[in-house]
């Protein structure tokens, strides 16, 4: 039968010093190749409205208020999404009204297939599902 060595305290401590100064740097290391867009980023004003009024919305599954509502939105200064994803969601206040939302793309390093933030949406939320229509106003 194996004998099992106990590590003293000592052993123990240094043992765990070690691995937490190699998670460190592995940590460092692959932050380097992270570039920023945040010299490149600015913030629009979008005016989100809806159809009847007063739908909560919704961004990225967040609570931003009440249609009509004017929020802001960052992007590069073309007036693109730098994000992977931007979901503005509709979810009306009545219940024979239809839940909507806008998927919007955008990536750092292929902008020129980014979306354009719209100037304002409109959500007709007193439609059906089979009937759903969105406006982009510029």
């Amino acid at each position: 039968m194996k004998k099992f060595k106990a590590f003293t305290y000592r052993e123990i401590v240094m043992k765990l010093f070690l691995l937490t100064g190699l998670l460190a740097l592995i940590l460092i290391h692959n932050s380097c190749y992270v570039t920023s867009p945040l010299s490149t980023k600015n913030q629009f004003d979008v005016q989100i409205m809806s159809d009847p009024a007063g739908a909560r919305i919704e961004i990225n599954g967040s609570y931003v208020g009440v249609a009509p509502l004017i929020v802001k939105i960052e992007g590069f200064e073309d007036r693109t999404f730098y994000k992977n994803t931007a979901i503005i969601a509709a979810d009306p206040t009545y219940g024979d009204e239809c839940i909507q939302q806008k998927n919007f793309t955008g990536n750092t390093y292929a902008r020129e297939l980014n979306d354009k933030i719209p100037e304002k949406i409109l959500f007709k939320v007193d439609r059906g599902i089979e009937d759903r229509e969105f406006k982009y106003l510029r």
